[in-house]
């Protein structure tokens, strides 16, 4: 396994603020323009192709973080015409962390009615169904996370989301994931029960 190019002066540069943030860095988002300036450049950075491994999972880390502590952020997150996108290409080929993060994201996007169904039109259903077959519990436990969100504000009235989970497959992948050949961790059992 190769190492990741160095990351020296470029990360300090292109991860680092100006502004002083506490230890999950959302001290700066008390600004309402600093919030969508600092969402706006995360998901550029997840865009550029220059972002290593390792930046993506910090980026994914803080975009996580900044989701989790500001509904402005979710909404500006969900809304971005790049991030389900990326958010996709990161769930097939990102790294385990950065994989777990945008799972996360997802759930915590999820908890609102509109951004859930941005996320189930935005694609993110298939790559989470991948991410349950996963050997880390880590990630399918994300993934059933998301998936338990996404299916949470109740499909029988949400026709979009009814025919995208019959589309996808995923209540068969689900009753798969809960196959007693399958041990199963509880947490994640609990979430597909409940998806």
């Amino acid at each position: 396994m190769s190492k990741s190019p160095s990351r020296g002066p470029r990360e300090s540069i292109s991860l680092s603020t100006s502004h002083p943030r506490d230890s999950n860095g959302t001290k700066e988002m008390d600004d309402p323009d600093k919030t969508m300036d600092t969402v706006a450049r995360f998901v550029e950075q997840l865009h550029a192709n220059m972002s290593s491994p390792h930046e993506k999972e910090l980026i994914t880390a803080r975009l996580l973080g900044i989701a989790r502590a500001r509904k402005e952020a979710r909404t500006l997150i969900g809304s971005h015409a790049q991030a389900m996108p990326l958010f996709i290409s990161i769930l097939r080929s990102g790294t385990h962390l950065a994989k777990v993060n945008v799972a996360a994201t997802l759930s915590v996007l999820c908890k609102d009615e509109e951004l859930r169904l941005k996320v189930l039109l935005g694609g993110c259903i298939p790559p989470l169904l991948s991410l349950l077959k996963s050997e880390s519990t880590e990630l399918r436990t994300a993934a059933a996370a998301a998936i338990y969100e996404v299916s949470s504000g109740g499909l029988s009235d949400d026709h979009v989301g009814m025919k995208i989970f019959v589309t996808e497959g995923v209540v068969p992948t689900l009753w798969e994931q809960l196959n007693p050949k399958h041990k199963q961790d509880k947490v994640v059992e609990g979430f597909v029960t409940g998806a």
